[in-house]
């Protein structure tokens, strides 16, 4: 079955995600989060994308960025490739270490653009790993200065991180705010089967709805409750994911217990 074509954003503003092959660990050591950090810097003097947000975690990482004159899929092949070459260098190791495909979504609104910004902010409380997202410190937003003293390594400058867009500033309001993301709190119906998709790869972690079917049963749930959410139907989420429909309905009584 051929994938489906990455999603244009009419404002070029996207939430990515890239995942190690197989879930693995692409960050070993504070060393290796510096390195990255460093390489997000040098590939921004290069595009000049805008960077809102960011959140390295050990296996993948987060980017809430807008494109330039250089596309998305320019942007992020110039930082895997540099983070590849310096994470097998320093391993002496081969092969791939990303996931084929990255995620991307694209940013159309301001509430949508809320709910990427919080869920990025969230990954590490999420994971236990902190109480608050202000103590972790792979973590930017906005031109805060979250990891400021972060060591740039082969950085050609500093990561410059970007406020949102002035027209969307009231969305955003403050990490952890629960009104900053409606379309996942308070069960206002998607407005599209793309805005519904997106949200099941957003809480998936995918780029493509249909990669649900063969994750884990707790990986599907979590989709399947936000996609719900949303407002999404019972009939939506089977088109969108593959999945039956006796095993959704399964799947969505486990995530209301």
């Amino acid at each position: 079955m051929p994938r489906r074509a990455r999603q244009k954003s009419s404002t070029g503003i996207y939430h990515v995600v890239m995942r190690g092959i197989d879930r693995r660990t692409i960050f070993e050591d504070a060393e290796d989060f510096a390195a990255f950090v460093g390489i997000l810097a040098t590939v921004q003097n290069m595009t000049e994308m805008k960077i809102f947000a960011y959140c390295l975690m050990d296996n993948h990482f987060h980017l809430l960025i807008q494109e330039s004159e250089y596309p998305v899929s320019n942007i992020m092949n110039r930082i895997c490739s540099r983070y590849c070459a310096y994470f097998q260098h320093k391993y002496e190791s081969v092969g791939h270490l990303f996931q084929n495909r990255f995620y991307s979504s694209p940013v159309e609104d301001d509430q949508y653009f809320a709910c990427c910004m919080e869920y990025i902010m969230d990954n590490p409380v999420k994971a236990g790993i902190v109480k608050n997202a202000a103590d972790y410190c792979w973590l930017g937003r906005g031109t805060t200065g979250d990891c400021a003293d972060v060591p740039q390594r082969g950085a050609q400058g500093t990561l410059v991180l970007s406020p949102c867009p002035e027209e969307w500033a009231e969305a955003v309001g403050t990490p952890g705010d629960s009104t900053m993301c409606p379309s996942l709190r308070s069960g206002r119906v998607a407005q599209s089967p793309s805005s519904l998709a997106a949200i099941l790869c957003l809480a998936a972690g995918c780029s493509d709805p249909a990669e649900i079917a063969n994750m884990h049963e707790q990986e599907k749930i979590t989709a399947i409750a936000a996609a719900i959410a949303a407002g999404a139907s019972l009939r939506q989420i089977v088109v969108l994911t593959g999945i039956s429909k006796s095993a959704v309905d399964r799947l969505k009584k486990k995530s209301a217990n």
